[in-house]
């Protein structure tokens, strides 16, 4: 975190204990399937969204996976697990919650509302999509 005013960065915790908290170094220049093995074989962190309402911040993170040659690129991304992180004012962590692999849209469709956090329900893999209906979960800590 930056300090605005000052410039200064500060750590917080917020680590995860369910996957690993870092990622191997990818280099440039890399070839397309040095790529996409980093994405696989690396967790991914999005950005934290902000709870106003509530003065809190969520966090959503996808699990590192085994790289298979053999498996299309979007089977295997789709397979990852997804993970719901939950910080107070403080940035301490309070509460962890591993959602359901192959639910989810792991492209960015999600954001805050009055009731919480929404995530789309349109995985391609997931058995309950209905592309004709627009589908999400809320989540809340409350």
């Amino acid at each position: 975190m930056i300090d605005l005013e000052s410039g200064e960065n500060f750590a917080y915790g917020g680590k995860s204990r369910y996957t690993a908290n870092a990622v191997s170094k990818l280099s440039s220049p890399y070839s397309f399937e040095e790529g996409n093995r980093h994405i696989y074989e690396n967790v991914h962190f999005f950005e934290l969204l902000y709870d106003g309402i509530n003065d809190l911040y969520y966090r959503l993170h996808l699990s590192n996976i085994e790289f298979d040659a053999e498996t299309d690129f979007e089977s295997l991304y789709q397979s990852k697990t997804m993970y719901l992180m939950v910080f107070n004012r403080e940035f301490e962590i309070i509460n962890v919650t591993k959602l359901d692999t192959k639910r989810y849209n792991y492209r960015n469709f999600w954001g805050m509302l009055n009731s919480g956090l929404f995530i789309g329900r349109n995985n391609m893999f997931y058995t309950g999509v209905e592309y004709e209906k627009l589908q999400i979960d809320i989540f809340s800590v409350r």
